[in-house]
C-alpha cells in the first residue's frame, strides 16, 4: 500500500512502479508470497525511485505512515517497542530502506536500524543500492557483524516470515508473530514462541516474563 500510494502520487517511474503496485495485488490475492514480492521489490523499487527526490519520497512515506499508525497492527507493534525501549535496547532488522523505518517514528523508535540502503547523490536516488538486505543471507552477515563488537549473552528477536529464521537463530529467545505458513512450520519445529496481533496482551506478558528472568527490571 505504501508503494501504490507513492505511485498515485505520480513519485515513481510508471514502468517500475506498475510493476510493484501489480505485485503487490497479486499478494493481496494470495497468489504469491510476501517473499516473492520482497525479492521483486529489491529489483524494482530503487529503479523506480531513481533520479527523484530524497526529500519528497520520504515526506510521502511518512505522512502514509502516520495515517497508517491508527491502524491496530502498528498500535500492536508501537506497544511491543516501548515496552522493549523501557528496559534494553532495540534494533530492527528489515529489508526495507533505512529511511522508511525511520519515517514511523515516533510511534516505532529503535536504538538501531539495520536495513537496506538506497543510493542518494545531491539528495537524488541513484538506482543502485548501497547495502541490500533482502535476501536471508545478508540479514544474517547484517546481524552478525553488528553482534561481533557487542558483549550480547542474551537476546530476543521477532520475525513473521521464513526470511527472519536466519538472524532470529542467533537470539537467545526467538518469537513469531503473525506467521506465514513456512513460518509457522519451523516455528512448531523448534518450538518458538508463536503470537498473533489479536494477543498482543498475552505478547507483552510473555515479555515481561523475559525481562524479569533477563533481570532486567
Amino acid at each position: 500500500d505504501a508503494i501504490k500510494n507513492l505511485h498515485e502520487k505520480n513519485l515513481l517511474n510508471e514502468k517500475e512502479g506498475k510493476k510493484l503496485v501489480e505485485l503487490g495485488e497479486r499478494w493481496k490475492n494470495k497468489e504469491i508470497s510476501w517473499d516473492i514480492v520482497m525479492d521483486a521489490q529489491s529489483k524494482y523499487f530503487p529503479l523506480a525511485i531513481r533520479g527523484k527526490k530524497e526529500d519528497e519520497i520520504y515526506a510521502a512515506a511518512r505522512e502514509f505512515s502516520l495515517e497508517r499508525i491508527s491502524q491496530i497492527l502498528f498500535k500492536n507493534s508501537s506497544k511491543l517497542v516501548a515496552l522493549a525501549n523501557s528496559y534494553t535496547k532495540t534494533v530492527a532488522i528489515t529489508r526495507l530502506p533505512e529511511e522508511f523505518v525511520r519515517t514511523l517514528s515516533p510511534f516505532l523508535i529503535f536504538d538501531e536500524i539495520l536495513g537496506t540502503k538506497l543510493e542518494v547523490k545531491n539528495g537524488v536516488f541513484t538506482g543502485s543500492t548501497v547495502r541490500n538486505l533482502t535476501s536471508s543471507k545478508n540479514k544474517e552477515k547484517a546481524f552478525l557483524k553488528w553482534l561481533k563488537d557487542r558483549k550480547i549473552s542474551k537476546s530476543f528477536g521477532f520475525g513473521s516470515t521464513q526470511n527472519d529464521i536466519a538472524f532470529l537463530k542467533h537470539t537467545s529467545t526467538p518469537i513469531i508473530i503473525n506467521p506465514d505458513k513456512s513460518m509457522e512450520k519451523h516455528a512448531k519445529q523448534f518450538e518458538w514462541k508463536n503470537f498473533n496481533s489479536d494477543g498482543i496482551g498475552d505478547l507483552l506478558e510473555y515479555m515481561r516474563k523475559i525481562f524479569r528472568d533477563f533481570k532486567l527490571f
